[in-house]
């Protein structure tokens, strides 16, 4: 998903998006880039290249629609286009089509003419009998965009009844989940996913001398989804891992992600479960860093994941628009924690996760 495609669907038909808006579009277009330390100034660039190409309005560089409290300037609001005017009605009865997309003629309302007479083609041209591959390849030849199918099978097009990948003899594939085993001694034990990448090398480091986890997995933010969780599954039934354990930031989006994994992960009879360990220590280290203050975030409906006991400190601080990154839990931290094993005997393997 490009960022302005990500826009356009934060918009949901409205053209004036919020800092905050853009900000979390951002977060779902690109996760590794939205985790950087320069992720202000990728935002600001991705920005004004879309103002440059006409795809979007900036506020006026003179006015008052801007944060300046950090390099680069930021806006505090973005407009999209206006909407282009529907051209003529597509005659769908016009149409001869293959049996795998006659459920059209009951459509309310055809979009994607375009889309649909290419795929009408295909299988034509003998279509059914090609080799199944990844969805990108098969896009880019239907539709000249690689990335177009990824858009079209999030639109009525696509469901029960009407198309799926299989009859595009194609396949969905996620980005390849970064993973680090641990070291031997620690098959059965569970599997961390940590979300952002900084944090997830420093766990690998830890974890290598430690043993705590039979893996560390990078989550990539909200790209921690579906096929992530089912390569996730195959490999905790590989090493006998009994559950998995997230850790990731302290704010609104931090904790849907490994709410919406959860929903995949019980398909696969796999537990997903916040790691309490490291969120209390992420909960102490807040009090030592000067957080700034953002927009207040409504999170009653994401707490729920969270341990009971940790939930009023949570929830305090995001409603105060004060958001924790778990980069505050990093090399230094760990290096302590394990001084303090070596003096004091190391944490069972069950002290990671928490019940709700």
């Amino acid at each position: 998903m490009s960022l302005l495609e990500a826009l356009v669907e934060a918009a949901r038909g409205r053209r004036r998006l919020e800092r905050a808006e853009v900000w979390r579009a951002f977060q779902r277009a690109h996760p590794v880039e939205a985790a950087a330390g320069d992720a202000r100034e990728q935002l600001v660039a991705r920005l004004s290249a879309l103002a440059a190409a006409g795809q979007l309005t900036l506020p006026a560089e003179a006015g008052a629609s801007w944060d300046r409290s950090a390099r680069p300037a930021f806006p505090e609001w973005i407009l999209l286009p206006r909407p282009a005017e529907p051209g003529p009605a597509f005659d769908v009865k016009a149409v001869p089509w293959a049996p795998e997309l006659a459920f059209v003629l009951d459509l309310p309302r055809v979009e994607h003419a375009d889309a649909l007479l290419a795929i009408q083609r295909f299988l034509a041209s003998g279509g059914r009998s090609r080799p199944r591959v990844p969805m990108r390849e098969r896009s880019v030849q239907l539709l000249g965009d690689e990335k177009g199918l990824d858009r079209l099978v999030r639109t009525p097009l696509f469901g029960e009844g009407r198309l799926t990948l299989e009859v595009l003899r194609c396949f969905s594939m996620a980005p390849p989940l970064a993973l680090e085993q641990g070291p031997a001694g620690s098959a059965g034990r569970p599997v961390l996913v940590v979300e952002n990448h900084h944090t997830w090398w420093s766990f690998c480091r830890w974890n290598a001398h430690e043993g705590e986890y039979a893996a560390v997995a990078y989550g990539a933010g909200g790209a921690f989804g579906r096929q992530a969780v089912e390569f996730l599954a195959e490999r905790c039934r590989e090493w006998g891992a009994p559950y998995v354990l997230y850790f990731g930031d302290l704010d609104r989006e931090g904790l849907e992600i490994p709410l919406r994994a959860e929903q995949f992960a019980e398909r696969h009879g796999l537990r997903i479960l916040p790691d309490r360990r490291w969120y209390s220590r992420l909960l102490e280290r807040a009090d030592t860093a000067a957080l700034p203050v953002g927009s207040p975030m409504a999170v009653e409906d994401v707490l729920e994941w969270l341990p009971g006991d940790l939930r009023p400190a949570v929830r305090q601080r995001l409603e105060e628009g004060i958001r924790v990154p778990q980069e505050l839990v990093g090399t230094e931290v760990l290096a302590a924690e394990q001084a303090s094993h070596v003096r004091g005997g190391r944490p069972g393997p069950g002290s990671g996760p928490a019940s709700r």
